[in-house]
């Protein structure tokens, strides 16, 4: 693959994904922002970034249009596609769009709530050295003194976090 294709592909699903971001107010049932179709497995992305663009379009509750060839899709694309937890965030009743909650340069977090009090995160390292991404409570919308039920999906090197609790503070989404 070419280097320059990579980081193209890369840099375009991110800066759809910052557009995206903008537009979270208008969306909802009946009218959902749809930044683009997935490029999960066309090639052009490390299976890292495809993790990172699937799980930001199923948080953001874009459509999950597979942008792939079914017929040839390799495992790792198969897995990434079929993640039911993370399919279960994009579907969830309460449909309202995540959006970017905490940034500081290629570190960022981002939010949404789900139906039973329940909150999406996920932490995106943008960058292409390892890095920590760290959220407050607060960054989420949850008190300092909160106390939760939490459920990570590791995803690989993702991280997708469902926390469950009655004081979500939904105006931080």
């Amino acid at each position: 693959m070419n280097m320059l294709r990579e980081f193209s592909l890369c840099i375009s699903m991110t800066s759809r994904a910052d557009q995206n971001d903008k537009w979270a107010s208008y969306a909802g049932p009946g009218g959902w922002n749809d930044p683009d179709m997935l490029e999960v497995g066309n090639g052009g992305m490390t299976t890292e970034e495809y993790r990172s663009h699937f799980s930001i379009w199923a948080l953001v509750k874009a459509p999950l249009l597979i942008g792939c060839d079914v017929r040839s899709m390799d495992n790792t694309t198969l897995m990434l596609l079929s993640n039911k937890e993370v399919i279960a965030v994009n579907q969830d009743s309460l449909g309202v769009q995540g959006k970017k909650v905490k940034s500081d340069g290629n570190i960022e977090v981002w939010a949404g709530p789900l139906s039973g009090n329940k909150v999406a995160v996920v932490l995106w390292n943008r960058g292409s050295s390892r890095a920590t991404v760290t959220a407050s409570w607060s960054d989420i919308g949850l008190k300092s003194t909160t106390v939760v039920n939490a459920s990570l999906n590791t995803y690989h090197s993702e991280v997708l976090v469902w926390m469950t609790n009655k004081l979500l503070d939904t105006s931080v989404f």
